[in-house]
């Protein structure tokens, strides 16, 4: 155990997959291995994980997720009365000051280095001013994982122009920040916004199952859609898919979805697929939350993975699952549209197809099941240097620089 002290803080939105719960719970496990780690969290991760300090709200995302009721009412009615076009720059003066309150709870001895596991950069830097009002000696490294960019234009969101002013008034020189990302082009485009470098850094536990793929298997290759349901990611899409698989080309079909709350747009979803399962007489349709044991089986069952994801904020940030699928040895089959894309489409064309675009997902399907086992081998090599860097040892090695 070195001297080194260690402060985890995380969201406490878990991701329904399992990906954030599984983050707090390798860093517990490895990096209390490096250091004297501390892992706090939010209410959401209350039970989840032993050993965490929870507080009540510390979350990311929209900035008044975490606002008593009462507040929000005011701040809307103030924002119609004055006819502000956003409430940003108020939110955030409100957010600190909360945030200040919920971390005062802890002590940080001088020499802590405080990791963020971010959502979003203007959630971060209020962090970052929360953590540094208490103690300004504090090292902090920040965890980017969105594009900074709105989905719909190469804008950058209003509510981003707080952080990056608060940030370029830092001296290059101060480094009590240090940025990361998970993919190389939001490491450029973060790197280019805030004039200062961003470090790639690894998924920890992208190997996923314990089984060796398939290349000549006496069942049907399996098929998986693994992921929340939101227009962003198109599950919509998949009903229609397995209508237009030939009947010639066997394929089995796992749809792992989860969602918050439930509306009529999933309703019907399920109803499609539930009306597949009646026909085919085999299971499709799955709902989480999983387990990270859950996730590590269906890795062990599944060959393909289907990631039919097409907003533009893809364009810069990768899926987790098109990183676990190939460091696990899968074949991933991606949205043209994803950061992924390129990459996957030199090695072979049928690895990409059009977004929205279902004739050509399944004749892409068609062609993968047909040759699995040489696509296979051109994803070898890209495997073993995927698994080299997307691994526990070079996270934390990386992480604590």
């Amino acid at each position: 155990m070195t001297s080194k002290t260690v402060y985890y803080l995380d969201a406490g939105i878990v991701n329904n997959v399992g990906h954030n719960l599984e983050t707090v719970e390798f860093l517990k496990k490895y990096l209390g291995q490096h250091a004297d780690c501390t892992v706090v969290a939010g209410k959401k991760f209350a039970g989840s994980v032993d050993g965490i300090r929870v507080l009540p709200l510390l979350r990311y995302g929209s900035p008044h997720w975490s606002m008593p009721s009462r507040k929000m009412r005011y701040l809307m009615g103030l924002r119609r009365r004055l006819r502000l076009p956003f409430i940003d720059h108020v939110v955030p003066l409100i957010k600190v000051r909360e945030m200040k309150q919920e971390l005062s709870t802890l002590s940080f001895p001088k020499n802590a280095q405080i990791i963020i596991n971010s959502v979003e950069l203007d959630d971060a830097y209020m962090q970052c001013e929360a953590l540094w009002s208490l103690e300004p000696t504090l090292n902090i490294k920040v965890i980017l994982h969105y594009s900074p960019f709105d989905a719909h234009s190469v804008i950058v969101r209003p509510k981003l122009k707080r952080a990056l002013k608060g940030i370029s008034k830092l001296s290059p020189q101060d480094n009590r920040i240090t940025f990361y990302a998970d993919t190389d082009k939001l490491c450029q485009v973060y790197a280019a916004l805030l004039q200062r470098p961003v470090t790639l850094l690894p998924i920890p536990h992208a190997k996923r199952g314990g089984n060796t793929p398939r290349d000549n298997p006496s069942s049907p290759y399996r098929v998986v859609y693994f992921g929340t349901y939101s227009e962003a990611k198109a599950p919509h899409l998949i009903p229609e898919i397995i209508r237009l698989i030939h009947k010639d080309v066997a394929l089995d079909w796992s749809v792992y979805i989860t969602y918050i709350t439930k509306n009529p747009i999933i309703d019907s979803f399920e109803r499609e697929l539930r009306t597949l399962e009646t026909k085919t007489g085999k299971s499709i349709y799955h709902t989480g939350p999983f387990s990270t044991q859950h996730i590590e089986d269906i890795f062990d069952q599944s060959d393909i993975f289907l990631v039919p994801y097409h907003s533009h904020d893809y364009e810069l940030q990768s899926s987790g699952v098109v990183m676990e699928a190939l460091v696990s040895g899968k074949v991933p089959l991606v949205s043209r549209s994803m950061a992924d894309a390129a990459l996957l489409a030199r090695i072979d064309p049928h690895l990409v197809f059009r977004p929205n675009n279902e004739m050509d997902i399944a004749d892409n399907l068609e062609y993968i099941a047909k040759n699995y086992s040489e696509i296979r081998a051109k994803l070898r090599p890209l495997q073993q240097q995927m698994e080299a860097f997307h691994n526990p040892e070079t996270f934390i090695k990386i992480l604590l620089a």
